[in-house]
């Protein structure tokens, strides 16, 4: 598929279906391994961009993702925890989410909350990190 092309774009307030992994022949894969497979065929492709921010190439990417997945596992973090992610908004911050994704239950935190609003939203959310 062409993701540079706009053809694969729905118009505006149209309705499609996504069709069904088992009945098209779509394997199921997780987005930790997703994003190795890219990583393994297009190292060098960016995959993080920002006009503020110096671009991450796919390598860069997964040798972060892949840290974080370490840091997790030594921590004693499996995939069904769930592991806040609080950051300001930026590249950075959407690095770190997937990262966190690509091992357990990421959760991102509105890094735009106060004080009092960010402490009742944790009592609220049952985190493990």
């Amino acid at each position: 598929m062409n993701y540079d092309s706009d053809a694969a774009v729905p118009p505006a307030g149209s309705v499609f279906a996504v069709p069904d992994p088992a009945t098209a022949g779509i394997e199921p894969v997780t987005l930790h391994a997703a994003l190795s497979r890219v990583a393994h065929g297009a190292p060098d492709r960016s995959a993080v961009l920002s006009t503020r921010f110096a671009p991450l190439d796919h390598r860069g990417l997964q040798q972060m993702i892949e840290q974080t997945r370490r840091q997790l596992r030594l921590a004693g973090f499996g995939r069904d925890a769930r592991i806040g992610v609080l950051l300001p908004e930026a590249p950075q911050a959407a690095v770190a989410i997937i990262a966190v994704a690509c091992s357990a239950v990421a959760v991102p935190l509105d890094p735009r909350l106060g004080p009092a609003e960010l402490d009742q939203f944790l009592q609220q959310l049952p985190l493990d990190a």
